[in-house]
């Protein structure tokens, strides 16, 4: 399972359990990848997470896509300008 796919069901998990009213004092604590610690303390912060992850990670798949059919792939496909930029996405 990548760290991404974790991420997802974590998040997931979160907003169920706001659902359930199963949710600790202070909230719940996610660590990212570049070593952010973010506290959910409401089921509207987990969901907007879970959206914005989501939107995210399907611009990427679509990004992804286009550059797998394409006749000559760019040398630079790492490049920033064929990917999507998250800001976009909040």
């Amino acid at each position: 399972m990548t760290k991404a796919e974790v991420a997802r069901r974590y998040i997931g998990r979160t907003v169920q359990n706001f659902e359930d009213g199963d949710t600790p004092a202070g909230g719940f604590t996610f660590s990212t990848a570049a070593v952010y610690t973010v506290i959910y303390d409401s089921e509207e912060q987990a969901r907007f997470i879970r959206r914005v992850a989501s939107s995210y990670r399907a611009r990427v798949e679509a990004a992804s896509s286009v550059l797998q059919v394409m006749e000559n792939i760019p040398e630079d496909f790492r490049d920033d300008a064929y990917w999507p930029n998250y800001v976009d996405v909040i």
